[in-house]
C-alpha cells in the first residue's frame, strides 16, 4: 500500500505538467466512467419495463386492427343477407321458375360486385340456400366444389350447436374449392327479412378470405424483423410471421404461460431460446395475439450500443490526452524555459533574458525576472566599482603620502627641531604636513563630517601657499552649520589638486581657488572655483564623456584625471547618477567643479 502511494506521489510531485495533466485526466476520466456505467445499466434497465409496453402495445395495436377487420366482414356479411336481391334470389322454390332464377341470379351478381369489392380482395363470396341453389362470385372462374355440402357441414352445426348467427372461422384449408389454399371464413345465417316470417332460415353464406389478409394488417404494425408475430385459435397457430407453422399447435411451454399467465409481458425459454412474451386474446374470435421477441438480438443491439459508447468514449479519451497535454505544455513551456534561465544565473551567467508572446501571469514572472536580473547586473557593477573606487582612492592616497608612517616621523623630528632653533615657518609645514598624513593614514571611515575635510583642505592650502610663494590664494566659504554634515571621505583634495594642475599651473601670475558650500532642497552642494586658465569645450565634453563612461565599466581610470575620475565614480556609486560631478568654464575665466550630496542625517 505505502509502496502505491509512493509511487503516485512520484507521479503526481515530479513536475507541474505531469499534475496538469493527470489533474485533467482524472477530471474528465471519473465522469466518463460514471456515464459510460449509467448508460449500460440504463439500457439493460429498461429492458423490461420499456421493451414490455412497447410489445403489449403492439399485441394491443394487432389485436384492433385484426378486430377492425373481422367486423367489416361481419356488417358485410350482414348487408348481403339483407339484401332484397339476396331475400328474392333464395325465396324461389327449388323446381320450376327458371327465368325467374335466371333474372334474380343476375341481379345477386351485380349487387355482389357492387358491394364486396370494397372490402376484401382474394375473396371468395358463396351463397347455399335452402331451395338448393348456389351462387359463387368467381363461378366461372374458380374451381368451386359443389359437391360440398353447404347447407350440414361442420360450420352450420356449429353455429346452431351454439345458437349463433355469425361465425369466424381462423386460418384452415379451402373446403369449399378444390384449390389448396389457406382462408379465413366468415359464415353467416340468412333469415327472412320480412316481418312476418323472420324465423324462416334461407341459406347460408360463406366469405372466403386469403389468410395472408392479417399479414398485411400485422406489417402494418410491426416495423421490426426481430419480432415473431403468432395467431392461435385454441392451440393451432392459425398465422405465424417467422415459420412455416400455420395450422400447427403450439409449442406446449408457449400454451402452458398463455393459460397460466395474465396478458402482459414476460420472460420465456422453450427451444433452448429466451424470449420476451407478450399475449392478449381477442374477446371478439377467442383467438390469442402473440409477440415473441428474441431476447439475443435485443442483448446483441445493446451490447452493440453499448460498444459504440465504450468506443467513443475511447476515442474522446484519446483525443483528451492530446489536448490536455498540448493544454499542459502551453502553460508549463513558458515556466521550463525560466527555469533553465535561473540554472544560468545560477552558474554566474547574467546575460539572459526571458521572452514571451502571452499577456498571462507567466509574462509577468516572466518581466519580474528580467528587471531583477538588469538591478542584479547593476548591483553588481555598483558593488564591482564601489571596490575599485576605494582602492584606487587608497593608492591614490598611497602615492600621494609615499610611505606615510616614516614620513610622519620624519616630519615630526624635525617640527621638534625647528621649534628649538625658534623657526616657525618650519614648525607650521612640518605640522600641516603631519595633520595631513595623519588623515590619510586615520581609520578606514568611508564617510567624514565635512569639517574634517575642510580642516585636511587648510592644510593643503597652506603647504600649497608656501610651495608657490604666495602665487596662489585660497578662499574657505563654507556656513559652519553645514560643517556637521557627512560626506565621502578625501573628496576635495583631489578636486582642488586638480584645478592647481590644469588650471592655475599654466598661469603665469597665479590666482584664487574658492570652496564654497549651500544645502538646497536636503541637498549640500559644494562648487571648487578657480580662476585659471579654464577648460576647452571639446576637451570638457571628453573629461566628463571618459569619467562617466568609467563608472560602470571595468576599465581602469584614466592618469589625467584619476583624482576627479575617483570622486566622480564614488560619488554615483554611493548616490546614484543624479550625483555625479559637475565640470563647466566660468565666464571670466577659469572652471568650476560642483559636488551634490544628500542630506541624510
Amino acid at each position: 500500500m505505502n509502496s502505491k502511494r509512493r509511487k503516485l506521489s512520484l507521479i503526481i510531485g515530479s513536475s507541474i505538467s505531469h499534475k496538469i495533466l493527470f489533474s485533467m485526466l482524472i477530471l474528465v476520466f471519473l465522469p466518463m466512467i460514471l456515464i459510460v456505467g449509467f448508460v449500460y445499466n440504463r439500457v439493460f434497465s429498461i429492458t423490461e419495463s420499456e421493451f414490455s409496453a412497447y410489445s403489449i402495445q403492439t399485441v394491443k395495436q394487432i389485436e384492433h386492427n385484426i378486430i377492425t377487420y373481422l367486423t367489416q366482414l361481419e356488417t358485410m356479411t350482414y348487408t348481403i343477407a339483407s339484401n332484397e336481391v339476396i331475400q328474392e334470389y333464395l325465396k324461389l322454390p327449388a323446381e320450376g321458375y327458371e327465368l325467374e332464377k335466371i333474372n334474380a341470379l343476375s341481379k345477386v351478381s351485380y349487387f355482389e360486385k357492387n358491394v364486396r369489392y370494397d372490402h376484401a380482395e382474394n375473396s371468395l363470396l358463396v351463397i347455399g340456400g335452402q331451395n338448393g341453389e348456389v351462387y359463387s362470385s368467381k363461378r366461372y372462374m374458380s374451381n368451386l366444389n359443389y359437391d360440398y355440402n353447404f347447407l350440414d357441414n361442420i360450420y352450420t352445426q356449429s353455429l346452431e350447436n351454439e345458437n349463433k348467427t355469425f361465425l369466424l372461422v381462423g386460418t384452415h384449408a379451402d373446403e369449399f374449392t378444390n384449390e389448396d389454399s389457406l382462408v379465413i371464413s366468415a359464415i353467416r345465417k340468412i333469415y327472412d327479412a320480412s316481418m312476418y316470417n323472420n324465423k324462416n332460415l334461407l341459406g347460408y353464406i360463406y366469405l372466403n378470405i386469403d389468410h395472408l389478409v392479417l399479414k398485411n394488417i400485422i406489417h402494418d404494425v410491426v416495423f421490426s424483423n426481430d419480432n415473431d408475430i403468432l395467431i392461435l385459435d385454441g392451440d393451432t397457430i392459425i398465422y405465424s410471421s417467422k415459420e412455416n407453422n400455420v395450422l400447427e399447435v403450439a409449442d406446449d411451454t408457449l400454451l402452458q404461460d398463455i393459460k397460466e399467465k395474465k396478458d402482459g409481458g414476460q420472460f420465456i425459454t422453450f427451444g433452448g431460446i429466451e424470449y420476451f412474451f407478450t399475449h392478449t386474446t381477442m374477446n371478439m374470435t377467442g383467438w390469442t395475439v402473440v409477440n415473441l421477441h428474441q431476447m439475443e438480438n435485443y442483448n446483441q443491439e445493446a451490447q452493440r450500443i453499448i460498444k459504440s459508447i465504450i468506443l467513443i468514449a475511447l476515442l474522446c479519451f484519446l483525443v483528451l490526452i492530446f489536448v490536455a497535454m498540448a493544454i499542459s505544455n502551453a502553460i508549463t513551456r513558458p515556466l521550463k524555459d525560466l527555469t533553465l534561465l535561473m540554472k544560468k544565473v545560477e552558474k554566474d551567467d547574467f546575460d539572459v533574458i526571458f521572452e514571451t508572446k502571452s499577456k498571462d501571469e507567466t509574462a509577468i514572472l516572466g518581466s519580474v525576472f528580467n528587471s531583477m536580473i538588469i538591478r542584479i547586473k547593476e548591483l553588481i557593477q555598483s558593488v564591482y566599482k564601489s571596490k575599485l573606487a576605494e582602492k584606487d582612492a587608497l593608492i591614490y592616497a598611497l602615492q600621494s603620502q609615499i610611505n606615510p608612517h616614516f614620513l610622519y616621523n620624519t616630519l615630526q623630528s624635525i617640527s621638534n627641531i625647528a621649534q628649538l632653533e625658534n623657526v616657525t615657518d618650519i614648525t607650521t609645514i612640518c605640522q600641516c604636513l603631519s595633520s595631513m598624513f595623519r588623515y590619510n593614514i586615520g581609520d578606514n571611515k568611508k564617510f567624514v563630517l565635512l569639517y574634517d575635510e575642510v580642516i585636511n583642505i587648510k592644510n593643503y592650502f597652506y603647504l600649497k601657499s608656501v610651495q608657490h610663494r604666495d602665487r596662489i590664494k585660497f578662499v574657505i566659504d563654507i556656513p559652519e552649520e553645514l560643517l556637521n554634515i557627512q560626506v565621502p571621505r578625501f573628496i576635495l583634495q583631489p578636486l582642488v589638486e586638480n584645478s592647481i594642475s590644469h588650471g592655475l599651473d599654466m598661469k603665469p601670475n597665479g590666482g584664487v581657488i574658492t570652496i564654497e558650500a549651500k544645502t538646497e532642497d536636503k541637498v549640500l552642494i559644494i562648487d571648487i572655483e578657480d580662476n585659471g586658465v579654464g577648460i576647452k569645450e571639446k576637451q570638457l565634453e571628453e573629461i566628463m564623456k571618459t569619467i562617466n563612461k568609467n563608472v560602470f565599466s571595468n576599465e581602469e581610470l584614466s592618469t589625467n584625471h584619476l583624482g576627479i575620475d575617483n570622486v566622480n565614480s564614488r560619488l554615483v556609486l554611493y548616490y546614484g547618477s543624479e550625483h555625479k560631478l559637475k565640470i563647466d568654464n566660468v565666464p571670466d575665466g577659469g572652471a568650476r567643479v560642483s559636488i551634490r550630496i544628500p542630506i541624510l542625517n
